[in-house]
């Protein structure tokens, strides 16, 4: 279940984020790197997107789901480092629910 966000939240989320990926999984295999970003050290997805793209290039996440619905706790993710986390994440859910 996914944590629902107050557009003020994710608005502030999103301007921390400088309209960018926050994923620095490193092995993300949906993850935007490029060379520019690697060789400055930067593990963060290089995906960048304007605020109107929410839904179509960006989501915004919780870090933690358990924890508040801050900004802090809000992750701007491009939808493919979402979607590579949620298949990542798939087959342990399928372990946990499955008897």
């Amino acid at each position: 279940m996914s944590k629902r966000f107050t557009p003020e939240v994710i608005k502030e989320a999103f301007l921390r984020a400088k309209g960018r990926c926050e994923c620095t999984l490193l092995n993300c295999k949906a993850h935007g790197r490029t060379p520019l970003t690697l060789a400055k050290g930067d593990p963060r997805c290089a995906r960048t997107f304007f605020f109107t793209e929410q839904g179509e290039k960006w989501i915004a996440r919780p870090v933690d789901p358990a924890g508040p619905a801050t900004s802090a706790n809000c992750m701007i993710l491009c939808l493919q480092c979402a979607q590579e986390r949620d298949e990542e994440t798939a087959p342990a859910d399928r372990g946990k629910t499955g008897s």
